[in-house]
């Protein structure tokens, strides 16, 4: 289930955001597929993705329950390491891939392209601190 909590409006913006401003992740056609979605897709009770489908004119990018959730878990990890004195980016980037191994998640790249979801975690930690 994919329930509505806080931050999670945000959250899938955010990866939206960065599947539009790095593009190359999009450019294998089988990643792209794991990565984005269409409305078609998304499942009828997923609030985040409504929000985004509202404001759209077809330039924001839907991302896939898949990436959802593993950037779910890398909110997650990386909320014990925020701190107003300290910036744990490293910390957090190994934490969360260890985090992402040990959960029963969905690939979002094809077998060629196994460092995208490292590539995509690293750029969404640097945005976050």
């Amino acid at each position: 289930e994919i329930g509505l909590v806080k931050g999670e409006i945000g959250l899938y913006d955010l990866c939206g955001y960065l599947l539009k401003t790095r593009s190359s992740v999009l450019g294998c056609p089988n990643c792209k597929s794991l990565l984005q979605t269409s409305e078609m897709e998304l499942p009828a009770d997923f609030a985040a993705a409504d929000y985004t489908l509202a404001r759209t004119h077809g330039g924001l990018k839907l991302v896939s329950v898949a990436m959802f959730r593993i950037f779910r878990v890398v909110e997650n990890v990386i909320q014990h390491f925020k701190s107003a004195s300290h910036v744990y980016v490293r910390h957090s980037y190994q934490e969360c891939i260890s985090k992402i191994c040990l959960c029963n998640v969905m690939s979002v790249s094809c077998e060629d392209h196994l460092d995208i979801l490292h590539f995509l975690n690293m750029e969404h930690l640097q945005i976050c601190f």
